[in-house]
C-alpha cells in the first residue's frame, strides 16, 4: 500500500463516484473497535503491548465505545474534498453539518499526539524490513519461514504474544474483515511497532479512512473513533439514536481461545505402519477387548491418524479449556 503525502491536489467527487458509493457503503458490515483488558497485558508474556502503547501515548484505543451505526454510514457516505496536499483532510456531512476532518481533529479527540507525518513506520521509499526479520519479530521461538512468494501468512504462525497485538492492530489501528491471515504490509507495520520505528499514527487513521472507504471489499473500520469525533462536534444526539456495541475485550482468554482453535483444525498426523501383534499379546485379554481394538484401529487407518494424535490434540484441547475457564472466573 502507497499513502501520498505530497504529490495530490484537492477534489471533489462526482455524482457517478457518490452513486457507486451509496450503493456499497449502505450495505457493508462495520469493524467497531474493541477494548483491550489492561490487566492482562501488564503483565508478563503480553507486558510489552502495554509499554508500547503508553510510550506512544495509545492507550485511549484501549476504551471501547458504542458506535452510531447509522450515523457512521452516514459520515462515510458523504466523504469529499478530499486533501492529500501535506497533512491529510477530508469533508464530510453528518445531519447537515459540514465536518472538517484534520489529524489535529483525530489528536484531539482520541488524545493521541501528533509526531511525524508518516503514516507508516516504513514507506514505500524507506528500505523495509525482509519477510526473514518480520518473523524473528512475529516468532522468535521457532523456526517458521514466510515463502516469498505469498504475501500473507496464517496468524497462527504468530507467537501468542505478538499475535495478541496483531489481533488488536488488525481490529482497531488496520482493520482487516477477516483475522485468519496477516498480509505484509499489516506484518511490517506490526515489526516496526514492536521495534520502536516513530510514525504518526494520527495521520494513518485519517488516510486509513479515506483509502477503505472506497475499498468494498471491507467492513466500514473505525466506528468507535468516529462516534467519538460525532459526539466531540456535534450538538446533542438523540437518545433513541441506534448504538451498536462492540464485540468483547482483547486479552490473554483471545489468545487461548486462538490456540485451542489452532489446535483444533491443525493437519491430522499421519499414522505410521502398525506392528504385527505379538503371541505374547494375541493371547491377553477377551475377545470382545479384542474385538473392539480391531474396529478402533481400522478406523484410525480410515482417518490416517495415530492413537498418539489423538491423545496429544484431546490433552491440548483439555488445557486451554481449562485454561479459559480460569481465565473468565479471574475477569
Amino acid at each position: 500500500m502507497v499513502y501520498p503525502i505530497s504529490e495530490s491536489t484537492p477534489r471533489k467527487r462526482t455524482r457517478e463516484e457518490k452513486s457507486v458509493l451509496q450503493d456499497k457503503i449502505f450495505t457493508r458490515k462495520f469493524v467497531i473497535e474493541r477494548g483491550v483488558e489492561q490487566k492482562d497485558i501488564r503483565v508478563e508474556p503480553f507486558r510489552f503491548i502495554h509499554d508500547i502503547f503508553q510510550a506512544n501515548q495509545w492507550t485511549s484505543l484501549f476504551v471501547p465505545v458504542n458506535a452510531y451505526t447509522r450515523l457512521v454510514r452516514e459520515f462515510y457516505y458523504n466523504i469529499d474534498e478530499i486533501d492529500l496536499v501535506g497533512p491529510p483532510s477530508f469533508t464530510t456531512k453528518v445531519f447537515e453539518k459540514t465536518l472538517n476532518i484534520t489529524t489535529e481533529l483525530i489528536s484531539e479527540v482520541i488524545g493521541i499526539p501528533l509526531t511525524n507525518e508518516k503514516p507508516l513506520p516504513f514507506l514505500e521509499e524507506d528500505p523495509q524490513p525482509t519477510k526473514a526479520e518480520i518473523m524473528a519479530v512475529l516468532n522468535p521461538s521457532q523456526q517458521l519461514v514466510w515463502d516469498e512468494d505469498l504475501n500473507k501468512i496464517p496468524i497462527g504462525y504468530v507467537r501468542a504474544p505478538e499475535r495478541l497485538l496483531t489481533r488488536i492492530l488488525l481490529q482497531n489501528i488496520w482493520p482487516m474483515s477477516r483475522h485468519s491471515h496477516v498480509t505484509i504490509e499489516r506484518a511490517i507495520m506490526i515489526y516496526g511497532i514492536i521495534n520502536r520505528v516513530e510514525f504518526c499514527l494520527c495521520t494513518h487513521l485519517v488516510l486509513t479512512m479515506i483509502e477503505l472507504h472506497e475499498d468494498h471489499s471491507i467492513a466500514l473500520p473505525y466506528d468507535g473513533l468516529i462516534t467519538k469525533i460525532l459526539h466531540a462536534i456535534l450538538p446533542k444526539i438523540a437518545a433513541n439514536e441506534r448504538m451498536e456495541a462492540p464485540e468483547g475485550y482483547f486479552g490473554k482468554a483471545t489468545v487461548m481461545k486462538s490456540n485451542a482453535q489452532l489446535r483444533l483444525h491443525a493437519p491430522a498426523v499421519q499414522a505410521p505402519p502398525l506392528a504385527q501383534d505379538s503371541p505374547a499379546a494375541s493371547s491377553s485379554g477377551s475377545s470382545d477387548i479384542s474385538s473392539q481394538l480391531t474396529k478402533i484401529i481400522d478406523l484410525l487407518q480410515t482417518q490416517g491418524q495415530s492413537i498418539e494424535a489423538i491423545n496429544t490434540r484431546l490433552t491440548n484441547l483439555e488445557k486451554d479449556v481449562k485454561s479459559i475457564k480460569e481465565s473468565f472466573w479471574q475477569e
